[in-house]
């Protein structure tokens, strides 16, 4: 077996969930952009990376030598090009999909079937193998790893060097209440964004960024996706919070656990890093939205009309008894990683 991670291209977000598998099968990341490259090799060190250059999307002669692919999306996928490199290597590639998340996309949506093509597909825990029985993939898939929350092992394996290199995005002040703002990217119901106005995309965000009371300071991780087709808001955005010394935009920064471990508040509305931030066992908060997820019981959702009150309500959440919260994040967290998995289990389990 002669692994290699592909990174298909500037997508920051994968690294975090690519740097475990590569650390534990010891192989190489390959990528495409020398940016991304030089951002595995600072907050990755130990992670060896290959520069590949695509020529009409197709890698094949960069990934000849390997015969395990391991990828953060579907392998076979067009455009990326990795659906010819079986043909053009003199030996038989597997692929390993992961998810890059733990994701809440509706029952109706067509996504996790295009697993059945690969070779192995790596999850989480029960919710999302529960949900393969529900869609009737369960016969369809290859094989099927339930592989618990390998990132957060990856994070207590190397957490003093990780929490080092998350230190230049801090605050100073940390008697203060940090608070992450990290929406996600647009589902089905909220399309319709893309063809308002700038004001009506940005009205959530504002009274995030707005009148930020003293004893709270915010980082904001926008989702990749946002950045990428929002840039003018985006600019916007930033003007918003210039002013104010206490509101931290993170950029570029692929660390996710390494982040949530020095936050006290999670905010957001249903993105895959609430779960992950659930590894923490402490307040969630979440903005209005119509796509109710299991995760919502885990903190407290605002309704549409209480958005300019948002702080007033965090600093109320924060001063309320948490034990059933506790118990929600226990038990929502157990359904979508489940228990620890021993390490060599895990490369056990995807080297066979």
């Amino acid at each position: 077996m002669n692994p290699v991670a592909i990174l298909p291209d500037h997508r920051i977000s994968y690294i975090d969930h690519l740097a475990p598998l590569c650390d534990l099968l010891q192989c190489p990341l390959l990528c495409t952009d020398p940016y991304i490259e030089a951002l595995i090799q600072s907050y990755y060190p130990n992670i060896p990376t290959i520069l590949a250059q695509p020529t009409d999307f197709v890698l094949d002669s960069a990934l000849q030598e390997f015969d395990l692919f391991i990828y953060p999306d579907f392998y076979r996928r067009y455009p990326f090009g990795f659906q010819f490199a079986e043909f053009a290597s003199s030996h038989q590639a597997r692929s390993i999909y992961c998810l890059h998340g733990q994701s809440d996309k509706q029952f109706n949506t067509y996504w996790i079937e295009q697993a059945a093509d690969e070779d192995l597909i790596l999850i989480y825990g029960p919710k999302i193998q529960r949900l393969t029985e529900e869609k009737n993939l369960k016969h369809r898939l290859k094989k099927v790893i339930v592989g618990g929350n390998y990132r957060a092992q990856y994070y207590k394996k190397h957490k003093t060097f990780f929490d080092q290199k998350i230190e230049p995005w801090l605050f100073d002040k940390q008697e203060r209440t940090t608070i992450l703002y990290a929406p996600t990217w647009v589902m089905p119901e909220r399309i319709s964004e893309r063809r308002q106005d700038d004001s009506s995309i940005l009205s959530v965000y504002s009274y995030v960024l707005r009148d930020l009371p003293e004893h709270f300071q915010l980082l904001v991780k926008l989702h990749p996706y946002f950045v990428k087709e929002f840039p003018d808001q985006v600019v916007q955005l930033k003007k918003m919070a210039a002013a104010c010394n206490r509101i931290q935009f993170i950029d570029d920064c692929p660390l996710i656990y390494p982040l949530l471990q020095q936050v006290d508040v999670y905010l957001g509305d249903y993105s895959s890093i609430g779960y992950d931030f659930l590894f923490f066992d402490r307040p969630l908060i979440f903005l209005p939205t119509t796509h109710h997820v299991p995760l919502h019981d885990c903190g407290v959702v605002i309704e549409k009309q209480e958005v300019p009150r948002l702080y007033t309500i965090i600093q109320k959440h924060l001063s309320e008894d948490q034990k059933p919260f506790r118990e929600r994040r226990k038990r929502i967290y157990l359904d979508a990683f489940g228990e620890e998995k021993p390490w060599n289990f895990l490369k056990r389990e995807l080297s066979t």
